[in-house]
């Protein structure tokens, strides 16, 4: 039942729901792996989720009221610029949406608006990399996907040192509503957290990075034992020199280069497809495709494709 409020008002407040595939990958003893799929999302997660972000919101409200110098989890607002290529694709793809201002509920009503349509993944990506990218700040700035004023990273200390540093700054606070001596050498100055903030900020990049490498590196591994095998995916970006397909039961893309195709293909960047010329065969966003596994380079993170 508590679920359900904060679902309410999360819907209300226009929060970004990006319902991209995630890539679960299992794996034997020896670190091989033996299974690729989507990874499944239930409401249980959903639950704990909106319980988090409850705890997370509290508290780096109550250190925003104390002036508590803490680190908080600051999203900024994405640039008119990009909100004019995202207007501009949903153009291309023929519809109607348009993000007239920039507001979360704005971005969220495009979000829902388009989730069950054709080239929707690709979409979704693009109104994502139109987002400035979250960072710890000693300042609270907000936090612009959740439409929250005030958040901060709380309730995962084992894996996230800014989550450990609001703990001690709680823990100040504490001591300070106990009317106990502090000792002020065992707490930083706003000055301090400002270079803390940057320094867990480039350390959080540097482990998405390591993560995106290896779960792309598995996926190498996986499909590399299944060339010639056939699959079939959902055409999800388009370029002049091919095609990127996502292998939907694996959550994995692969590239089918142009010159894999039939005949010759000329690419219209406005509509963000390929035309064969001769020939009236188009290739676009969100079409099914059937594919071969032709090649795997694992160093490279490749994995080429070519159609049946």
């Amino acid at each position: 039942a508590l679920y359900l409020r904060l679902l309410k008002k999360r819907k209300h407040r226009g929060v970004l729901d990006f319902d991209l595939p995630e890539s679960k990958i299992v794996l034997d003893a020896s670190g091989k792996p033996i299974e690729v799929k989507k990874a499944q999302h239930w409401d249980s997660h959903r639950l704990i989720e909106e319980f988090m972000i409850a705890a997370n919101s509290a508290v780096a409200r109550r250190a925003r009221e104390t002036n508590l110098p803490a680190l908080y989890r600051v999203h900024g607002t994405p640039e008119v610029e990009k909100i004019e290529d995202i207007n501009l694709m949903l153009k291309s793809l023929g519809l109607n949406s348009r993000i007239l201002e920039v507001t979360p509920r704005q971005m969220a009503k495009v979000l829902e608006e388009t989730s069950k349509l054709r080239g929707a993944k690709t979409l979704h990506q693009l109104i994502l990399r139109s987002q400035k990218q979250a960072d710890y700040q000693h300042e609270p700035k907000g936090h612009f996907g959740l439409a929250l004023k005030d958040y901060a990273h709380f309730t995962s200390p084992i894996r996230r040192y800014p989550d450990l540093v609001v703990h001690r700054a709680l823990k100040q606070l504490v001591i300070a509503g106990k009317n106990k001596r502090q000792d002020a050498d065992k707490y930083r100055d706003k000055a301090d957290f400002e270079s803390l903030g940057e320094l867990c900020s480039r350390k959080e990049r540097r482990a998405m990075e390591a993560e995106r490498f290896v779960v792309r590196r598995k996926q190498c591994w996986f499909f590399k034992e299944r060339l010639g095998q056939e699959y079939t995916g959902i055409v999800c970006g388009v370029i002049e020199r091919g095609v990127f397909v996502e292998l939907s039961d694996f959550a994995a893309e692969g590239f089918v280069p142009v010159d894999r195709m039939d005949g010759h293909f000329e690419f219209d960047p406005k509509r963000h497809l390929l035309r064969q010329r001769p020939g009236h065969t188009v290739i676009s966003l969100g079409d099914t495709m059937k594919v071969v596994v032709e090649n795997v380079d694992v160093e490279e993170g490749t994995i080429t494709l070519h159609p049946v």
